[in-house]
């Protein structure tokens, strides 16, 4: 397993936010493909300097087999590549009441706010009953917001190596499967099959296969 360290989120800074706004983005594919939902059930846009009436991304369903609990819910997304000091209570529900957020929570949206710096347990569990007050208003049902940090972003992309690999810009030591592939049959072109490996051949389309259950995210049964 790749592992993802803080600082490498530091990259993420800068560029209007967007650079932030595609990794995570890209998370969320990468979650929606593991649990089984079609990616077009998922709205993201490119471009962060125009007007999202308080919506980054959009996952039009819950997320099937879900480990985070953020997916659990059909759900709308705010990202922002700043540190929790630098965002005050009333900053915090202004994305939330914009007109498109406030009609995907009265239609039981979950909402979610991504931010790129981290938050200790007593701002995080603060935030989210600063969030949670602002939802009652709008839609007493809907479910609980969310709030997801920097300091939990490593932990969801070490589930995702891919992910990881293009931050990093597959310096390394990893091959994407097009360049594996086009390396080993300069040397061999053609291969012949040898039973003995059928085994482990199986073992491995299994370890790989997104839709067999896992036990931790990682291991299939």
């Amino acid at each position: 397993m790749w592992q993802l360290h803080p600082g490498e989120l530091d990259q993420l800074r800068g560029a209007g936010g967007e650079r932030f706004a595609h990794f995570v983005d890209r998370l969320i594919r990468a979650e929606a493909f593991l649990g089984g939902l079609a990616q077009s059930e998922i709205q993201t846009q490119l471009r962060v300097n125009i007007p999202d009436g308080g919506v980054d991304t959009e996952v039009k369903h819950a997320i099937p087999r879900d480990l985070s609990r953020w997916f659990d819910v059909p759900t709308c997304w705010q990202f922002k590549a700043r540190e929790g000091s630098d965002i005050t209570d009333r900053e915090l529900t202004a994305e939330l009441h914009k007109p498109y957020a406030e009609r995907l929570i009265r239609e039981g949206y979950g909402y979610r706010l991504c931010i790129l710096g981290d938050l200790p347990p007593e701002k995080t569990r603060h935030w989210e009953a600063v969030l949670s007050a602002a939802v009652q208003k709008v839609n007493s049902n809907a479910p609980p917001p969310r709030v997801v940090h920097g300091g939990l972003l490593p932990q969801w992309g070490e589930r995702f190596p891919g992910v990881i690999a293009r931050l990093r810009g597959w310096r390394e030591g990893g091959l994407y499967w097009d360049a594996w592939q086009d390396n080993c049959r300069k040397v061999t072109e053609h291969y012949v099959p040898n039973p003995a490996w059928a085994g482990v051949a199986a073992s491995i389309r299994q370890h790989v296969d997104f839709q067999c259950p896992c036990i931790g995210g990682f291991a299939c049964l």
